[in-house]
């Protein structure tokens, strides 16, 4: 057996290194981690469907209070577990080696595929529903501040805490159980899901696919809050606009 320290020959039952000391034998506290996150994922993931399924049952439209009451819960929800887990998940918040091409094609893609799937969810509601998507925008008039409300609640809430919440906390309870690309799959889905809209789906579960890839690809939630942000954010401006 070669210690993997110092390369040095031991005998093949030896549980120490003779050269080194090194300890030979695997330790598994691995195995307990991922057993003990089980429980941990099937609770995060419950809430999570309680929290979609309350919507059906609160018109969230109707006053720009409820709508930001949502938000708070759903944000509370995230960062408890998120402190649950703090030092593993604090590590997808660093961003080293960044990778400039990644950023170009986020930066140009989000806002023209925003204003495709503008368009494109605009026709479909129109087709089927004789309607059209009101903006956001319109939730908080009677604010004091409509405009950053809007942005805070549809664009920057969204790109943390979804992030956190589909790319971060699930993604890491999920992968040690399911493996890499499955957790990108289910993560993807539940990201779709967590949008309120059977018809989202068809757009919402490749952009949730692509960030979990991004995450995976470079362990980092940088690029998924940087595209969410963006695409969120031209969404709501184009349905500002062209309304």
């Amino acid at each position: 057996m070669i210690c993997p320290v110092c390369n040095h020959i031991n005998h093949s039952n030896a549980r120490f290194c003779s050269h080194c000391g090194n300890n030979m034998i695997p330790e598994k506290p691995a195995a307990t981690e991922i057993n003990g996150s089980l429980p941990k994922t099937i609770i995060f993931f419950t809430l999570l469907l309680t929290y979609i399924t309350s919507m059906y049952f609160v018109d969230i439209g109707s006053d720009y209070r409820i709508y930001l009451l949502f938000d708070v819960l759903f944000a509370a929800l995230v960062l408890f577990f998120f402190f649950l887990n703090f030092r593993d998940l604090v590590r997808l918040f660093t961003f080293r080696d960044p990778k400039p091409g990644v950023l170009a094609l986020i930066s140009t893609g989000a806002p023209i595929f925003a204003v495709i799937i503008y368009f494109l969810a605009n026709y479909i509601n129109l087709v089927l529903y004789d309607q059209i998507e009101i903006s956001e925008y319109f939730v908080f008039q009677d604010s004091p501040a409509p405009f950053i409300l809007t942005i805070i609640s549809t664009s920057v809430c969204p790109a943390i805490f979804e992030e956190m919440a589909c790319r971060g906390i699930l993604f890491n309870y999920l992968e040690p159980h399911a493996g890499k690309r499955p957790t990108i799959l289910i993560t993807a889905i539940v990201f779709s899901f967590l949008h309120f809209s059977l018809i989202s789906l068809l757009w919402l579960f490749p952009i949730g696919y692509l960030f979990g890839y991004l995450r995976a690809r470079y362990n980092t939630l940088w690029y998924g809050i940087i595209g969410h942000y963006l695409y969120n954010t031209s969404i709501t401006l184009y349905s500002i606009i062209f309304f």
